[in-house]
């Protein structure tokens, strides 16, 4: 792991995310840079497990990882790219022709899925995107 203190955000952020949708070693692809510990979460009242699910199979590509986690009706799309230059990420498995409304950061850059359900977006150096998706 890197010293710098971005490279390390993006890691426990990271590391944060994968335990919030419900995440173990059994949810981490074995292209993982290191194994996600298993973390207990205590809610009010008791333990709960989170009603988050990843769908499909997380992408990891050189530096840029890629999922996504539905709730619902509600899909969201995340990236972290731990490389120092911006990078291309692609995301399969979406409906065709989505519109992917980007949450995190703000005012960046939206993205929309193709006829086939393929979005492409540039994501920033050592950075998290999060996307909304909408059919």
């Amino acid at each position: 792991m890197s010293s710098s203190p971005l490279r390390a955000l993006a890691y426990a952020t990271a590391l944060l995310i994968l335990q919030a949708c419900g995440g173990g070693r059994g949810d981490v692809p074995s292209t993982a840079v290191d194994p996600v510990p298993t973390v207990t979460v205590n809610a009010p009242g008791g333990l709960s497990p989170s009603p988050w699910r990843i769908d499909g199979t997380p992408s990891v590509d050189g530096l840029v990882y890629t999922f996504q986690r539905t709730l619902a009706n509600e899909r969201t799309v995340l990236v972290i790219n731990y490389g120092t230059t911006a990078s291309t990420a692609s995301v399969a498995g979406l409906p065709a022709s989505a519109v992917l409304t980007r949450k995190f950061p703000a005012g960046a850059a939206d993205a929309a899925a193709d006829a086939y359900g393929t979005a492409t977006f540039t994501v920033p150096a050592q950075s998290m995107s999060v996307f909304a998706v909408r059919s």
